[in-house]
């Protein structure tokens, strides 16, 4: 580092160490002990550099990201829509969530999957729509620049992901009071959602188990209800000010 001895440094880490490159994970390796702390997004990612670098667990942190302090919409709940959102790339899996979403489309034609993004996996995702048959349910709405609208003309929150560095889309969800329905990848859907709270998790890449537990929030508005004023309250975790204050109080104990 070349700030002077009294300045205080913190290194913040967005990514999962093992999706460094060998190269990077060994630079981190040498140069955050030498950092008065570090933070992370999960508390497996704080486990993980505890294990696998010099950093004292003290001087290691989970700060998630934080809602910003804007006025949010909120979901009626009644909308036929489950929504998806994120890059059209391999990791959010999204030809695994369309063979989910044919439990729902098969029982309830009138629901629609409305996956918002842009990415280099569109024309394997359309390919996938045809083959499923599900031209008339399914919806690519493009990237947005303001993904609670969407997101509260919803009723459930779809996440089909292999791996998410944090899940800042559950969060998002949430404060709009969707429940979210997820594989249980690695690393922060586990630390967002509370099964049967506000959401449902389900073993990761068991696509069968996606679909239904979709399916069961599509069929119980009730269900849908309770989980979604539980999602709203879930969200509060990530407001702007609580985030601000954990900042502050780990950057006090820095020496």
């Amino acid at each position: 580092s070349w700030a002077p001895k009294r300045v205080r440094t913190v290194g913040q880490e967005h990514l999962n160490l093992s999706e460094h490159t060998p190269e990077v994970a060994r630079a981190i390796s040498r140069l955050y002990p030498r950092l008065n702390g570090v933070s992370v997004l999960t508390d497996t990612d704080r486990k993980a550099y505890a294990e696998r670098t010099d950093v004292p667990q003290a001087r290691l942190v989970v700060m998630p990201n934080p809602l910003d302090a804007e006025k949010r919409p909120r979901s009626s709940l009644n909308e036929p829509v489950i929504a998806a959102a994120g890059r059209l790339s391999p990791v959010k899996q999204y030809p695994k969530l369309l063979q989910a979403f044919t439990h729902v489309a098969e029982k309830h034609p009138d629901w629609r999957l409305r996956i918002y993004g842009s990415g280099d996996q569109e024309k394997k995702i359309r390919r996938t729509v045809e083959r499923l048959g599900l031209e008339d349910n399914v919806e690519l709405m493009g990237q947005t620049k303001d993904v609670l609208g969407p997101l509260s003309q919803a009723s459930v929150l779809a996440i089909s992901s292999r791996v998410e560095g944090f899940g800042m889309t559950i969060v998002e969800g949430f404060s709009v009071g969707v429940p979210v329905v997820s594989f249980d990848c690695p690393h922060g859907p586990r630390e967002i959602i509370e099964h049967g709270h506000d959401g449902l998790l389900v073993p990761s890449q068991d696509v069968d188990a996606l679909g239904k537990a979709m399916l069961s929030l599509v069929e119980d508005p009730a269900e849908r209800e309770r989980m979604g004023d539980n999602a709203l309250a879930s969200a509060q975790r990530y407001g702007l000010d609580d985030i601000t204050r954990r900042w502050e109080g780990f950057l006090r104990t820095l020496r």
